[in-house]
């Protein structure tokens, strides 16, 4: 489960990096990064 757990948040902190390079002035992607976060 640890292991699992380990890649899913590796996957959402790329997802994270990059939305924010590609779409860092873009609301919607702001939000859904902030969702994702929470």
């Amino acid at each position: 489960m640890s292991l699992a757990c380990s890649v899913l948040a590796v996957a959402v902190s790329a997802y994270h990096i990059y939305m924010h390079l590609h779409n860092f002035n873009n609301p919607f992607f702001q939000s859904k990064i902030i969702s994702i976060q929470l």
